[in-house]
């Protein structure tokens, strides 16, 4: 197992990650560098290049579902393959635009070369049987028409930098100076996959010509083609968490005579319409020319990212923020404040979250070459919207406030252009439905490094209590970075102060952001989705934003369905936090309670699509305030008496604000206001908290316990085309709802890094 580890004595940080030495075409960004995960990781979570976090990194909060792009949240047993793929599905629901007319797919995003496409090649012209990889492959080679670069059927190959992670059928890597030896076919130098399955399982459906396209149901919902659709969403995620990009393209072959293009970026994917390259060969072969002549931007590298001079790389080393052997990058940030070019050199992520659409975060340890310190680098991909400032001026307004116990926030700026291309495509004649897709833009940010812990690994219930009520009033705020002796960075104050002081709602209270301080202090980061309270008030809410899992009832449901964002919001997420870590890391509570794994999936994970396409939530949350999920009784019996009573008094007062009208009636009009008005700011929670801590005796050694932490062996090996379920294409889309899929299928998943 190979982790980040920090040296306090010398003060370096190593790694015990493996170089990576892959061949690459002149001129060609490196992939990431990446530790090698262990094995019982979730593929697309793993899924890293050579030098990515160890199990170890605690970081990691992409298995929390997140808005407005979705993101899975089961986090107790890694899930099969095939029930992967159908979680992959229900996250990107809504994201995929299509069908788009194949030569304005050319035109849009491949731009034209100045030397034409040859016209006398036709190298598809070969049946759809058995071999058909390897077979077009070859063709494709003959017609020499992608000469700078070289197809491989990969049905059978293990990628070496993904443990257990599935290959797509075929792939598409620089052309070798030397092919003597075998390809790297490994994620980290895929330039363009290929998946083919049969008709049933394409993901998609063209509309007929006199088909209403707004009406018409584009993504299909049967078994076959959900999961088609999410294995290749696998793999899009894949190659964008492994490789410096900005988006990646692919191809669906349909049975072995037709394909659909395809585009992918962090806003969601577009789909060509589907094409008979046997017939027509002239659209791919078109592609695969104008592919060959993209520059690499053109072809969705991040060119930002750049090789480090000798002497930069032996300056870190000579620091110790970096070892012998890591694989080092250098990336650029234009500074928001002054408009300076600053450089930063990193290595392997300490942070990063996989898949497709969102902000994938990455946050890195790196030099700043201006200094010749360490610093915390934070990449992602902002939402680019007017009402969401960028994060560097929420840490201004922080600091200009004077909120607590804020160290430098160096700089941060937008990475040029480096803009999502989805959102711009959804009003186009040719898509079929509605969507409301997010526009988002590159974005990095650094700041300073302090030394602390992550939440899931409190000592105490009473610390744990302790670091909640910090993150509730306003004590530290930093980010992780390591395992054992933790680096982390200190950030604005926490949700109590950023609202007092600087009219500021952190609008994400999670898991992931609060974290443990060496003095065992609370912590609050990642202000990216924080948002000023007069904008919040004045701005309709056409989607959520946060960490499903901690969201408040009253944003997840349909109905009575809420458009603001408020700082009561924030204090029931703090409330779910507490909650969920007290019966997810308490192993009397796993003792205690019968079927726990399925009465958290439905506390805190459960969802709905409504008929508008919504997805819709918090029931179970109702369930666990009226005591009906897990009883009072059951709390008082696992927990020792000081905990299950501040559980309980947390219950009762958000219990009250959430009761239906009839009971209202019963208890009392006045009684549920003055709760309402206990909950508009933070000291009746802080109280509770205050009270309870005071009282008799914690104890000392109840400290977080992962009941779940043996790992379960599974095989993820690619299925052959004949066990592919054959649902048939008439079956009603609207029966095979993939929020119900998710529901269903969603046990629980050991997060990676957990």
């Amino acid at each position: 197992m190979v982790t980040l580890e920090f040296n306090s004595t010398t003060g370096h940080i190593n790694s015990t990650a493996p170089v990576h030495n892959s061949a690459h075409c002149s001129g060609r960004i490196r992939p990431i560098a990446s530790l090698q995960p262990p094995t019982h990781y979730h593929p697309i979570i793993a899924a890293v290049p050579v030098s990515m976090p160890s199990d170890s990194t605690p970081s990691d909060t992409s298995n929390e579902r997140s808005t407005p792009c979705n993101s899975s949240v089961t986090d107790f047993h890694p899930l099969h393959a095939k029930e992967r793929y159908f979680e992959l599905a229900g996250e990107m629901t809504g994201q995929f635009l299509g069908p788009m007319p194949v030569q304005d797919f050319l035109d849009e995003f491949l731009p034209k070369p100045s030397t034409p496409c040859p016209t006398n090649l036709e190298p598809f012209d070969f049946e759809a049987v058995k071999g058909f990889e390897t077979e077009f492959a070859e063709a494709a080679m003959d017609a020499n028409v992608c000469p700078n670069f070289e197809f491989h059927d990969i049905t059978n190959t293990k990628d070496k930098t993904f443990p257990d992670a599935l290959k797509p059928d075929i792939s598409i890597i620089p052309k070798r100076s030397d092919a003597s030896g075998p390809p790297d076919t490994n994620w980290t130098n895929i330039e363009l996959f290929i998946e083919r399955k049969p008709h049933l399982s394409d993901p998609f459906r063209d509309p007929a010509p006199e088909v209403d396209r707004k009406k018409h149901q584009f993504v299909k919902y049967t078994n076959a083609a959900t999961e088609n659709r999410g294995r290749m969403i696998s793999y899009a995620g894949a190659q964008l968490t492994t490789q410096f990009r900005q988006f990646c393209f692919s191809i669906s072959v349909i049975e072995g005579d037709e394909a659909r293009l395809m585009r992918w970026d962090r806003g969601g994917a577009i789909v060509s319409e589907r094409s008979n390259f046997v017939n027509n060969p002239a659209p791919l072969l078109e592609f695969f020319w104008r592919f060959n002549h993209l520059s690499l931007e053109e072809r969705g590298w991040d060119t930002s990212v750049s090789q480090p001079t000798t002497e930069e790389v032996a300056m870190a080393i000579e620091a110790k923020i970096f070892a012998e052997g890591d694989q080092v990058h250098k990336l650029h940030i234009k500074d928001d404040a002054d408009g300076v070019d600053r450089y930063y050199l990193v290595s392997r992520p300490a942070k990063y979250g996989p898949g497709v659409c969102g902000r994938a975060t990455r946050g890195y340890i790196a030099m700043d070459l201006q200094k010749k310190d360490r610093v915390w680098l934070k990449d992602s991909w902002r939402i680019d919207v007017e009402e969401m400032p960028k994060e560097f001026k929420i840490y201004q307004k922080l600091q200009k406030n004077k909120v607590s116990n804020i160290l430098e926030c160096r700089c941060g700026g937008d990475i040029g252009q480096q803009k999502t291309r989805t959102n711009e495509y959804q009003g186009k004649t040719w898509r079929c439905g509605k969507h409301r897709i997010m526009p988002h833009h590159h974005y990095r940010l650094a700041l300073e490094l302090i030394v602390g812990r992550p939440l899931k690994k409190y000592s105490s219930t009473k610390e744990l209590c302790v670091v909640i009520l910090d993150a509730l009033t306003g004590m530290l705020i930093v980010i992780f970075v390591r395992a054992h002796e933790f680096l982390f960075i200190i950030c604005p104050s926490a949700v109590g102060e950023a609202y007092s002081r600087a009219d500021i709602l952190h609008r994400d209270v999670s898991g992931g952001n609060v974290l443990i301080t060496e003095k065992g202090r609370g912590v609050l980061i990642d202000w990216d989705l924080s948002k000023d309270v007069a904008a919040v008030n004045t701005t309709q809410r056409y989607w959520r934003t946060g960490t499903w899992r901690y969201m408040s009832i009253a944003i997840l449901r349909k109905r009575p369905m809420k458009t603001v964002h408020e700082h009561s919001d924030d204090l029931e997420s703090i409330f779910w936090l507490l909650v969920y870590h007290v019966l997810r890391y308490q192993p009397s509570i796993a003792k205690e309670v019968n079927h726990l794994e399925d009465k958290l999936q439905a506390i805190f994970d459960s969802s709905f699509k409504a008929k508008d396409g919504q997805v819709c939530g918090g029931e179970g949350k109702e369930t666990f305030l009226g005591m009906f999920k897990i009883t009072s009784e059951e709390l008082k019996s696992a927990l020792h008496s000081q905990l299950a009573g501040l559980l309980l008094d947390l219950v009762h007062a958000f219990y009250v604000v959430y009761l239906p009208p009839c009971v209202i009636t019963i208890i009392s009009e006045e009684r549920w206001k003055e709760a309402h008005v206990s909950l508009s700011d933070m000291n009746a929670i802080r109280d509770i908290f205050r009270r309870r801590l005071a009282e008799g005796v914690w104890p000392e050694n109840d400290g977080a316990i992962d009941p779940w932490s043996t790992d379960l062996k599974r095989n993820d090996r690619k299925r052959p085309r004949a066990a592919i379920e054959e649902d048939s294409e008439d079956t009603a889309d609207s029966d095979r709802s993939t929020s119900k899929h998710r529901k269903k299928k969603a046990v629980f998943m050991r997060p990676p890094f957990m």
